[in-house]
């Protein structure tokens, strides 16, 4: 990994793609952590059944 030195200037004018970046990266992680919510629910759903798995898809809805 290379090293670079900013000027307060270039650093300034970097911010608002960094904003932009960090604001995607947190929505991101928000989707995940509610498909892994929605994910371990399904997995307790088919742990009280006892283990059997329902129709494919049909308990699984995916919005993105």
């Amino acid at each position: 990994m290379s090293s670079r030195t900013f000027t307060l200037d270039e650093a300034q004018d970097l911010l608002p793609v960094l904003e932009s970046l960090l604001r995607t990266a947190i929505e991101a992680k928000q989707a995940i952590e509610s498909v892994e919510a929605e994910f371990h629910a399904l997995q307790q759903q088919i742990h009280l059944r006892g283990g059997v798995g329902s129709k494919r898809g049909h308990d699984v809805r995916v919005g993105v």
